[in-house]
């Protein structure tokens, strides 16, 4: 697991490996890195890497892109309304 503060988000990520190479997913949480707290879960697993460390950097980057995107509250409301 990888994790970063984006302003007043946190994004972290979920490594696994499965079919022979490495996926990570990344969560936008604003208090904790609890997935069960996330505003936000990817949930395609992303693309396939050689290691956990570089599915990782890629989910955090897809994370951090996506947090940053989030400067207007009422997005963050249907986030959670939907979620």
């Amino acid at each position: 697991m990888a994790t970063v503060d984006v302003g007043r988000f946190i994004v972290s990520t979920e490594e696994k490996y499965e079919r022979e190479a490495w996926h990570a997913e990344f969560l936008v949480s604003a208090e904790d890195v609890d997935v069960d707290m996330a505003i936000f879960r990817e949930l395609d697993g992303g693309p396939a890497f050689d290691s956990s460390e570089s599915a990782a950097i890629a989910a955090l980057g897809r994370g951090v892109e996506f947090a940053q995107s989030l400067d207007n509250p009422r997005v963050i409301g249907l986030l959670t309304l939907y979620s």
